[in-house]
């Protein structure tokens, strides 16, 4: 049980962690405007994949380190669903959002050249 929950609190801390990194992605954006904006708008859609991601995992493993959270807001048999919604759609739009971002700024670096 311990494992777990430490688990879960580094889950948090990883979702806090993206949170802030795309609060950071978006103040640099409306900072500095360049050529590399369709890269990092890109980028940030890919962070907001991967933000919806971890959260579903976070409510996933809360139902095991906290049975009685999910219960009591009536959220235990959707589980399963946001683990395939993670699993099947959000992690490999998270993929091409990253492949997108990089194909982005090969063309910005090449527009600079």
């Amino acid at each position: 049980m311990a494992a777990t929950e430490t688990l879960f609190w580094m889950n948090v801390g990883a979702f806090v962690c993206i949170l802030l990194s795309f609060v950071y992605f978006v103040k640099v954006r409306d900072y500095e405007k360049s050529t590399f904006e369709n890269s990092i708008n890109v980028f940030l859609y890919g962070l907001l994949f991967v933000a919806l991601a971890e959260l579903c995992t976070i409510l996933v493993m809360s139902e095991t380190v906290y049975p009685s959270l999910l219960g009591a807001l009536g959220l235990a048999s959707y589980t399963t669903h946001l683990t395939m919604v993670a699993t099947i759609g959000l992690l490999p739009l998270f993929a091409v959002c990253m492949l997108l971002s990089v194909v982005f700024a090969r063309d910005a670096f090449e527009l600079i050249e």
